[in-house]
């Protein structure tokens, strides 16, 4: 499901090209990206303290 969010970030910047006319942000997909990969991470994380807290 989290990997679903890269194309999902993709679209959301082509809408953002069609209704503002801005030009193409390769630094807006590369944020949303880092975005996506530390949302990935930090989920990670929590569950791997969770994990290990209750044992």
């Amino acid at each position: 499901l989290s990997l679903a969010m890269t194309p999902i970030g993709y679209l959301l910047e082509t809408l953002h090209i069609l209704i503002t006319e801005e030009s193409f942000s390769a630094i807006n997909v590369l944020a949303n990206n880092a975005g996506v990969l530390t949302g990935i991470a930090t989920g990670f994380i929590v569950r791997l303290k969770y994990h290990y807290s209750h044992e």
